[in-house]
């Protein structure tokens, strides 16, 4: 048996869409550390579809409404 060494974590969408917007600081090395194995996150359902409407909208250039 191998020991799980990575964070469980859930990320906000805002951190999201800075880090996938914005490379650096600490929402982008969220992201980084995300994509690289180092993090396990969760997402509910209900955050899924926060994650795509948010979003979406944001990079429509609708964050008026995000």
């Amino acid at each position: 048996m191998t020991a799980d060494l990575s964070f469980r974590v859930v990320i906000d969408t805002n951190v999201v869409f800075e880090g996938l917007t914005k490379r650096g600081g600490a929402a982008g090395l969220a992201i980084e550390a995300w994509l690289a194995g180092l993090l396990t996150v969760y997402v509910s359902t209900a955050l899924a579809y926060e994650y795509v409407d948010v979003l979406s909208r944001k990079l429509a250039g609708n964050e008026d409404e995000a």
